[in-house]
């Protein structure tokens, strides 16, 4: 994400928050092409675990000028699909952890929080 995105992420799916976990860490360059998915650990990131009709993990990844992650959401919540979760102050990076689906986007796609279905299950 940059700066000139929108910056909250949404539930892609109806369920339970299982895990809010917010982690302490750097502000390097999340939009780096090198970060993958275990360098998200040096940056101060935040973790969501949602339950309902599959498992996922959705993580925050603060960086070098988006330094705050925030949660609106808190664990055991029922939450609808679409509804907000969080926000990355400025912009950032967003990874989410889905089981193997049939996605629906492929890797350069931009994609638009509550609009863009990235994957059938």
């Amino acid at each position: 994400m940059t700066p000139l995105d929108v910056h909250f992420q949404k539930a892609p799916i109806a369920g339970t928050i299982k895990m809010v976990k917010w982690t302490k860490g750097k502000h390097r360059n999340a939009l780096s092409k090198k970060i993958d998915i275990n360098t998200y650990a040096e940056n101060e990131h935040q973790e969501f675990i949602i339950e309902g009709d599959l498992k996922l993990k959705i993580i925050q990844i603060a960086g070098m000028v988006a330094r705050r992650t925030v949660s609106l959401v808190r664990e055991m919540q029922q939450v609808e699909k679409g509804q907000d979760l969080g926000l990355i102050r400025l912009g950032s990076q967003v990874t989410l952890i889905i089981p193997k689906l049939e996605l629906k986007i492929k890797k350069g796609d931009k994609v638009f929080a509550g609009r863009t279905i990235i994957a059938n299950y």
